[in-house]
């Protein structure tokens, strides 16, 4: 986590020191609230959802208090009992949802004053699995249950100064996640590349590839054909051409040309 400092004086030329922490949570995981107090005489604590006031956990009389729980807390929250002595009032939150995103406020009171604290929790839901797939000449490519909203990119490799046509949505769910989707038109004349697409979040991305086959038949006559001669076969990918030869004895055959053939190889990962 990230801590962030903010100093406030008053004319009296004292200062009050507020604690601004940054937290990032990732979706249904368990997650930590900081917050410690030096002070623990009859301490009492409250955990509050700054927007709307929401009452998220309080402690006091050695005790949870339950009572005015916000519904969309309940049976989520809890303290680190066995650590309140030693000042840890940290709350963990579990299956943390996108809702939670927002500000936190960690109000402390004793015997000898009040303290407040807050925790600024952001939300993850991490790029998962990346989807590519090509039908005729349009490639799709898509992936689901993201959070915050992603940015997706095509991309070739080797690199193309063609210019790359495609069309991309973005689609939020009844969670508040996103689902995302791409439609990429490929050319006929140029096969000799890998088309990658890439979705990111500010927190991860994950790229997936798919290699396009190229295919080409290639017929030579030879003057003088040899007893025993042979089919080639060649195989391009990612622009180097790897050459396969199978020698099949046809001796029995009286053939004029021979012929070599392009094996189509399409890959994605």
């Amino acid at each position: 986590c990230i801590i962030y400092i903010v100093i406030v004086f008053n004319p009296q030329s004292w200062c009050h020191v507020i604690l601004e922490v940054l937290v990032s949570c990732v979706l249904m995981q368990k997650c930590m609230l900081p917050c410690s107090s030096q002070d623990v005489t009859q301490i009492i604590i409250y955990w509050f959802k700054t927007s709307g006031d929401i009452h998220v956990h309080s402690f006091y009389d050695n005790k949870d208090q339950h009572g005015y729980q916000d519904q969309r807390f309940r049976d989520r929250t809890s303290l680190f009992k066995d650590q309140i002595s030693k000042g840890n009032v940290s709350l963990q939150l579990a299956g943390v949802k996108v809702q939670d995103e927002g500000r936190y406020k960690c109000h402390i009171s004793t015997l000898h004053g009040n303290r407040d604290s807050f925790i600024n929790l952001n939300v993850n839901a991490p790029v998962q699995k990346v989807n590519i797939q090509q039908t005729g000449n349009q490639m799709t490519c898509n992936s689901e249950g993201i959070y915050p909203k992603p940015n997706l990119t095509w991309t070739t490799s080797p690199p193309s100064n063609m210019s790359l046509q495609y069309k991309t949505t973005a689609q939020e769910t009844q969670q508040l996640l996103y689902n995302i989707n791409s439609s990429l038109m490929v050319s006929e004349r140029v096969k000799d590349l890998d088309y990658s697409c890439t979705i990111s979040t500010h927190r991860n991305r994950k790229r997936a590839t798919l290699s396009r086959a190229c295919e080409y038949f290639i017929s030579f006559s030879m003057k003088k054909m040899p007893q025993d001669y042979g089919h080639w076969y060649l195989k391009m990918h990612g622009g180097k051409l790897l050459l396969l030869l199978v020698v099949v004895i046809l001796s029995q055959f009286d053939l004029p040309t021979s012929r070599a053939v392009v094996v189509p190889f399409s890959n994605s990962h």
